[in-house]
């Protein structure tokens, strides 16, 4: 009897350890996966994006005023007071319309004042002459010789006060009136009450339509180097009443900006706190401080200049690649990289490291790049993290 006792009391003591033990080894493991997902939410949030195979369109957008490839400066040829003024703004002239008349009243006095001047300088010479004939019939030969010198002095005084009337009198005339040199249109026409009189002043502008218009643009480097000189492009008219006209490239400028730009441009960019956003951003920051600048040129009789052109081209990539946000490339001494999420199973659950991969790319849209080498459709690319990484951080999914 006593010994189905004992056996009853180390049954129920073996069976209190038992589930003492279960319950430890539950706690245990509770623990276990309660610390792991409170180390979980510790680690780094990101936001994946999984690579596409595509083909992607370049846009290239653009805008400028449209000016005449040709226009003269018409201006004041002598300094005189512009009388009237026979255009304004918008006007239409032919070749050789009279565009301003000046006030030549005091030109016309001074003609008068040298053409006195003129008679007096005969009169001198006529006197000579009176003098040299008394000469001859006193014998004087050094009168004589005086009086010779006199009469040639004042022939070629009389000869240079003739050249200055007749330069004066061309003046005059080529100075009473401006003229347009070519039929055109008028850029600019002043108020003459506005006008000083000075010389060079200028009265009008006038624009040879017929030489057509241009008008430029700045992209960046990369897109630039799409276009062609020479290529037709198709451009929306603001302004006028021409709504559409064809352009082409007759120019594509070196490309100008800094490092110094791009320097700045790239560290306002990285004093943010989202480490994927900051290097896309602080690339697209470099990338646009080297621009290239693109003169259109456009015929079309219908415009007239002042208008605003704007043009909007798409390039479609030459071969499908494999495409990825550009908020996924970064950049540093050793070239461009994108941060590819690894994944590892295990028994508490599935976990997540980030692998830092090289890549090559090739052209970008604005919105994605091109990846040529080094990422698959396979890869899931980090685009945005709460914090920066670096490779072999642990991560979560957002």
């Amino acid at each position: 009897m006593e010994i189905q006792i004992e056996e009853r009391m180390d049954a129920r003591r073996k069976k209190r350890i038992r589930l003492a033990a279960g319950i430890f080894a539950g706690l245990l493991i509770i623990l276990t996966l309660f610390s792991n997902t409170i180390m979980t939410m510790k680690l780094p949030k990101v936001r994946t994006e999984q690579p596409q195979d595509g083909q992607f369109t370049q846009t290239i957008k653009g805008s400028g005023v449209l000016q005449p490839k040709q226009s003269v400066r018409m201006t004041n040829p002598a300094g005189w007071r512009v009388k009237k003024v026979y255009v304004k703004k918008g006007d239409k002239v032919k070749k050789g319309q009279v565009v301003a008349t000046f006030d030549t009243s005091a030109a016309a006095r001074n003609i008068e004042d040298e053409q006195d001047r003129l008679a007096q300088l005969r009169l001198t010479l006529q006197q000579t002459q009176d003098q040299f004939i008394s000469s001859q019939r006193e014998g004087d030969e050094l009168a004589l010789r005086q009086v010779k010198r006199d009469m040639e002095n004042a022939r070629l005084n009389i000869d240079v006060q003739e050249h200055r009337i007749q330069s004066l009198q061309e003046e005059l005339e080529r100075g009473r009136e401006i003229k347009a040199p070519f039929s055109g249109m008028i850029l600019e026409a002043n108020d003459p009450e506005g006008l000083t009189g000075e010389a060079g002043e200028v009265v009008a502008i006038v624009s040879n339509r017929s030489k057509g218009f241009e008008f430029s643009f700045s992209v960046s480097s990369d897109l630039a180097s799409l276009l062609k000189i020479g290529e037709k492009l198709s451009l929306d008219i603001n302004g006028g009443e021409v709504p559409k006209a064809e352009g082409r490239i007759v120019e594509i400028g070196e490309s100008t900006g800094g490092t110094a730009d791009a320097s700045s441009a790239a560290g306002a960019a990285s004093a943010g706190s989202d480490a994927a956003a900051e290097g896309s951003d602080a690339q697209a920051a470099a990338n646009a401080a080297f621009q290239r600048r693109v003169v259109v040129s456009v015929h079309d009789a219908g415009l007239k200049g002042g208008e605003e052109a704007k043009v909007l081209v798409e390039k479609p990539a030459e071969q499908e690649s494999v495409l990825i946000s550009n908020v996924a490339i970064h950049e540093d001494r050793s070239g461009k990289y994108v941060f590819v999420l690894k994944e590892s199973r295990g028994p508490l659950g599935n976990t997540y490291t980030v692998r830092k991969t090289a890549v090559t790319t090739g052209g970008s849209n604005g919105k994605e790049t091109a990846v040529l080498q080094g990422l698959t459709v396979a890869d899931l690319a980090i685009v945005e993290s709460g914090e920066p990484l670096q490779e072999g951080d642990r991560v979560r999914i957002q």
